[in-house]
């Protein structure tokens, strides 16, 4: 507690009423037990924290990708904004979501890549650079392994 700058206020009783509460208990597993209900809040309070500080990492790294997706080449792009390591990102990133950044950045270009394709006038390679990628035929086999579609037989398939 002390290395989150915790109170223990929030979690025992003044120190009176917990004294008073050891003195009356008659056995060793009464303590046990009071002593268990003390861990107990005092692990939910710290986890309900702690999670409420990896919403907002994994929120800040959603809206980055989000807002820059066809710019951003590598997942070092993304936390440098955050001041915290690529491995520590993933490591809460997967923790809060099930899957990593980067597969939350392929879905988000490949998302994209699927609406921009239902314009029969933005051209392939337009869909591909708009999205991100350098060349059309990465892009092509990115969107291939995603969909089981080429974007060709996506936009045959589904445009108007």
């Amino acid at each position: 507690m002390l290395e989150r700058n915790e109170c223990s206020d929030s979690f025992f009783e003044d120190s009176l009423t917990a004294w008073d509460k050891l003195t009356r208990t008659e056995t060793i597993a009464d303590i046990k037990e009071w002593l268990y209900g003390i861990i107990s809040k005092v692990r939910k309070s710290l986890a309900q924290k702690e999670n409420t500080r990896y919403n907002k990492v994994v929120e800040d790294i959603k809206s980055i990708i989000d807002e820059n997706y066809a710019e951003i080449e590598n997942v070092g792009q993304i936390v440098d904004r955050l001041y915290i390591s690529a491995s520590h990102a993933n490591f809460i990133f997967k923790q809060q979501t099930g899957q990593t950044i980067f597969d939350y950045l392929l879905h988000k270009r490949m998302e994209e890549a699927k609406k921009l394709l239902m314009d029969p006038y933005i051209k392939i390679y337009e869909v591909a650079e708009k999205t991100g990628y350098k060349t059309n035929s990465y892009f092509a086999s990115v969107f291939k392994d995603y969909t089981g579609l080429t974007p060709k037989q996506f936009r045959d398939k589904y445009s108007i």
